[in-house]
């Protein structure tokens, strides 16, 4: 086999049995017993001081950076010895906090069935945090073991960046992130206590409102939103760039952490059942956690993709050009799209006859291929790029058209007449009650449109109208699998960038009492 399956064997499956379990199962239970013995130490110092119903009790907001620990020990190729001793360390905090609230149970009163389902509880819970780390470790050895050697010594020398970037990134965060909740809370003061005085000027006040609403707005987005998912992909790309890798990746750390730390800061008196500050750092961690893993498998990949990134470098106008022609034809097509189907959506919720005729031509336009729509453009419209713009604002329409459609009408009827009961013309109910409450079915179909344009603009290379199909085509047709598979990874990284975009947007335009709903 070539590239990363290289080292698919026997042998493979012997190390996993004689050396990566068996480790894992040494520190399991020398991570347990250390982690048992410490609960034991802390509860009969602290039994008196100690909140056993604090949240982070329940799920350990660092055990993030346990398993990214775990994941990066096999990299290292240390003796078994020290592993096991390593692998101790990680498990015995989140073992030590389920044996903190086990032997914790007896203290409060309860009868002997209670205590033993409670126990029982906890046990049931407590093991999960275990198991991540433990999981971490054992699919990274694996991983490594399954690389070719060069991909390991790619791996080792990314590695040589994380311990830095993660330094600088989590203490800039916190720094940053404690500044912004400084700043919130101080305009927060003046303005209210300027409205107390009755102060007001326009450019103060409307400077001090602008804070107020964008800090916990934007900047809060980077850690809990799908927004994370582009810095994680980004982090898997860096390899393949010829840009300075340690500090971008400290960028990338530090924006989570800086919003996982605002985030937190401004939880003032969270219920039960909302995310309080230990989960927003839990969130954040857990973010900067996978930008690590993240990174050193975009590592990993760079010598099996070796020969398409040889070529991607070496040829790179080409590569840029092509990539220009597919935004352009995404963008101008889904932002057409957007507008047709939002609007044709809007109409067909309102008049009876046009819903019928746009929701089943809709529902039947979309059961067609994406190259068979290109190739009924073609004989209309020649070759080239606008027969491919038309073909894809027809494939880009009709899921948000349909999405539209439906997110209006299944509005409640009794949300809409408390509207018109308040004085709200048709307009003002359709623009602040029915769109606000149907976005997230909107955002559903536009991300749909946005994937199927992203996949559906490579086959406009078929006709003429360039873009990543171009290299595709290209690539198959002269038998040169890198530039086949350099168009390919490129068009399924963009599909995948605008699915958490879009995710990320969808959470951001719906209305904070549907989000928490």
């Amino acid at each position: 086999m070539i590239g990363p399956l290289g080292n698919l064997n026997s042998d493979l499956i012997a190390h996993v049995f004689t050396r990566i379990l068996p480790v894992a199962l040494a520190g399991l239970a020398a991570g347990g017993a250390l982690g048992w013995a410490l609960a034991r130490v802390a509860l009969a110092r602290t039994a008196d001081r100690l909140d056993m119903g604090a949240r982070w009790l329940q799920r350990l907001p660092l055990v993030p950076l346990l398993a990214l620990g775990a994941a990066v020990l096999p990299v290292l190729e240390l003796p078994p010895l020290v592993e096991i001793g390593l692998v101790a360390a990680l498990v015995a905090l989140p073992a030590a906090l389920v044996g903190l609230r086990y032997q914790s149970l007896h203290l409060n009163g309860r009868t002997k069935t209670q205590l033993q389902l409670d126990r029982r509880a906890v046990l049931r819970t407590g093991w999960r945090d275990t198991a991540l780390v433990l999981a971490a470790f054992v699919a990274s050895g694996f991983a490594y073991r399954l690389l070719v050697p060069a991909a390991r010594d790619e791996v080792s020398d990314a590695l040589a960046h994380l311990p830095g970037a993660l330094i600088m990134g989590l203490a800039g965060g916190f720094i940053l992130g404690s500044a912004s909740s400084t700043i919130y809370q101080h305009a927060s003061a003046a303005l209210i206590a300027r409205h107390e005085r009755g102060a007001y000027s326009r450019l103060v006040d409307g400077f001090l409102g602008t804070l107020n609403g964008m800090i916990p707005k934007l900047l809060t987005q980077f850690h809990a939103t799908p927004l994370a998912g582009v810095l994680i992909i980004t982090a898997a790309a860096l390899p393949f760039t010829r840009l300075p890798q340690l500090p971008l990746l400290a960028v990338m750390v530090l924006v989570p952490v800086t919003s996982a730390v605002l985030a937190g800061n401004l939880v003032e008196d969270p219920q039960p059942n909302e995310p309080d500050r230990w989960h927003h750092w839990r969130s954040g961690l857990a973010n900067v956690a996978q930008i690590g893993i993240g990174h050193l498998v975009g590592s990993a990949m760079l010598i099996p993709l070796a020969a398409q990134h040889a070529w991607m470098l070496s040829d790179s106008h080409e590569v840029l050009r092509q990539l220009n022609t597919h935004l352009e034809l995404t963008f101008y097509a889904l932002g057409i799209s957007i507008a047709l189907g939002m609007v044709a959506g809007i109409l067909a919720s309102r008049v009876d006859l046009l819903r019928t005729i746009l929701t089943n031509l809709g529902n039947l336009g979309r059961t067609i291929p994406s190259l068979a729509v290109l190739a009924l453009a073609l004989p209309i419209f020649g070759v080239g790029r606008d027969p491919s713009l038309v073909a894809l604002v027809f494939i880009g329409t009709l899921p948000i058209l349909v999405n539209t459609t439906v997110g209006i009408i299944n509005v409640s009827p009794e949300i809409k007449e408390a509207a018109r009961g308040m004085g709200m013309s048709d307009p003002q109910v359709l623009l602040r009650v029915e769109v606000p409450i149907a976005i997230p079915v909107i955002m559903a179909g536009v991300r749909t449109s946005a994937v199927l344009v992203v996949a559906s603009a490579t086959l406009a290379g078929f006709i003429g109208g360039g873009g990543l199909g171009a290299l595709i085509i290209r690539g198959d047709g002269s038998g040169r699998e890198d530039i086949l598979i350099t168009g390919a990874v490129l068009a399924t990284i963009l599909s995948i960038f605008l699915e958490y975009f879009f995710g990320w947007l969808e959470t951001l335009l719906t209305p904070r009492g549907l989000r928490e709903a």
